[in-house]
């Protein structure tokens, strides 16, 4: 981390390539060693930042080769729970877009990001309902399952028991007198 007698500008200019250009301009007080230390750790931190965004790119791409959402929406041939599946998509490209919102507001240094912490607390709130909505389905096929279950095993039973029609011991025959 720089430190707080430095009066740093820096001015970043990211290419859709993935290059980037770095104009820094580092004046301070203290002596040239301490200065150098901390232009290699944010040298490192910049390394680090770009391996990330090169990691990033080809996932992107691959996202955005599918077309528009309204394509991938149509494109979508799960069978089971198709909805949610939709919900899902729609969930992950919104928090896709309000997370690359916020990182450009972040790279022109822009103060006010409430609207965007906005965007980012319903995106949330919107995963925690596919989550809901998620294990309302699974506990659904449990119990229907677990029906279907107790459904065959009293099926297989006769509704009758056996016991019923057991001899127990000695049988009495009673003799009916005539009058």
């Amino acid at each position: 981390m720089l430190n707080t007698r430095f009066h740093t500008y820096i001015y970043m200019y990211m290419y859709i390539d993935g290059h980037s250009a770095i104009d820094y301009t580092l004046t301070t007080d203290q002596h040239s060693i301490t200065m150098d230390n901390d232009i290699k750790k944010f040298k490192l931190y910049l390394n680090h930042l770009n391996k990330q965004l090169n990691a990033l790119k080809p996932q992107l791409e691959k996202l955005i080769s599918h077309g528009s959402l309204d394509d991938m929406l149509i494109n979508l041939n799960s069978s089971n729970n198709i909805e949610l599946e939709k919900l899902k998509l729609v969930n992950h490209m919104a928090y896709i877009l309000t997370s690359l919102l916020f990182i450009n507001t972040k790279l022109y240094n822009v103060k006010d990001n409430s609207r965007i912490m906005g965007e980012l607390n319903k995106v949330k709130e919107y995963m925690g309902r596919y989550d809901t909505f998620k294990n309302k389905a699974i506990r659904s096929k449990d119990e229907k399952s677990q029906a279907k279950e107790q459904i065959a095993g009293v099926l297989q039973n006769s509704a009758i028991s056996y016991k019923n029609f057991e001899r127990k011991g000695k049988i009495n025959k009673y003799k009916v007198s005539k009058k």
